[in-house]
């Protein structure tokens, strides 16, 4: 059996550059210095969400544990965690048994609940550290075993981590469109099928549900996100703006108002994330030149081929929005 314990993270804005390439070499100072760890990698996270990941390696329950609690890992956990603005970890293992996961996410919370050491450190998980956990079994990519934190809009290390049994559903609470919402389900459920079959929002469509397409874009916490390719439980607390939201009564939004104008649809399968995308590409800025709103509309595919009433809309809206 192989674990696969991750983390990926970013780093605040205001963290000097010195301090970060620190908080970098004590992760792999960890990977090299812990007996247990078999092979390990820090590096960029090119997914969009975070900066950086980490991966370590190790081959069983007590590797495991022995990893968690060592003190290389401790002090990495003291160099890195004050600097971070966000961070999520997982632990990943190519056991089928889904006991594994219920197994592991004991030893990571017998760790967790541990007395403070002399020195007022804790091991390199703490209730301030892990603000989302996830064990699963790689043979059956469902989750096993799971911690899921709250709330994920906080982006903060104040989230406290709690273990979900193989099988079991819980409470997920978010407000979308303004509304608090809460939905019981099971943790390996995407955000697009509980807004879809959960809660009745049908309006962010299914495409090719492996984030290829962008039918599915909503906004989650102002970003935009392919809801099918992130876990409901993983956005525990988040702010959702989906393309029912956008409207104001009968005054549409203004990219709403310049699709309609520009004619820049045609089936309408990809519309709603268009607008959605279009919508973030705008107030992120992105839209001052026809080459840069291509650009960043990119992630939005149209298989009727309206990009250039597309990319006309998103600029025609981004002159509503600056008046």
């Amino acid at each position: 059996m192989m674990i696969y314990h991750g983390s990926r993270f970013t780093f605040e804005a205001k963290a000097p550059p010195e301090q970060r390439t620190k908080a970098l070499e004590s992760l792999r100072d960890q990977g090299r210095n812990v007996p247990s760890v078999t092979s390990f990698l820090v590096g960029r996270d090119h997914s969009g969400e975070y900066e950086w990941g980490a991966v370590f390696v190790v081959e069983d329950l007590a590797a495991y544990g022995e990893f968690l609690a060592h003190p290389a890992s401790r002090h990495a956990h003291r160099v890195v965690q004050p600097l971070l603005a966000a961070s999520t970890s997982f632990d990943l293992t190519d056991d089928p048994d889904p006991e594994t996961g219920a197994k592991i996410a004991e030893v990571r919370q017998r760790l967790l609940d541990a007395p403070a050491d002399d020195d007022g450190d804790r091991p390199v998980h703490t209730r301030r550290a892990v603000l989302k956990a996830v064990a699963v079994s790689a043979a059956g990519a469902a989750v096993a075993g799971t911690g899921v934190a709250a709330p994920a809009a906080a982006r903060t290390a104040t989230a406290q981590a709690y273990a979900v049994a193989p099988g079991a559903s819980m409470e997920v609470a978010m407000t979308i469109n303004g509304r608090l919402r809460k939905v019981v389900l099971e943790p390996r459920v995407t955000l697009l099928d509980t807004l879809r079959e959960r809660l009745g929002l049908t309006g962010t469509k299914k495409g090719c549900d492996r984030g290829e397409c962008g039918a599915c874009t909503v906004l989650v916490d102002g970003e935009r996100v392919k809801s099918c390719l992130t876990l409901a439980v993983m956005r525990q607390g988040a702010e959702i703006t989906t393309v029912e939201g956008l409207a104001r009564g009968e005054d549409l939004h203004p990219v709403q108002e310049a699709f309609i104008r520009n004619d820049a649809f045609q089936c309408g399968a990809c519309t709603p994330g268009q607008i959605m995308s279009a919508v973030a590409c705008i107030n992120e800025g992105h839209a001052g030149s026809e080459a840069e709103i291509r650009e960043w509309m990119s992630g939005n595919l149209c298989r009727c081929a309206a990009y250039q009433n597309i990319v006309a809309a998103v600029a025609d809206a981004a002159k509503e929005v600056r008046r």
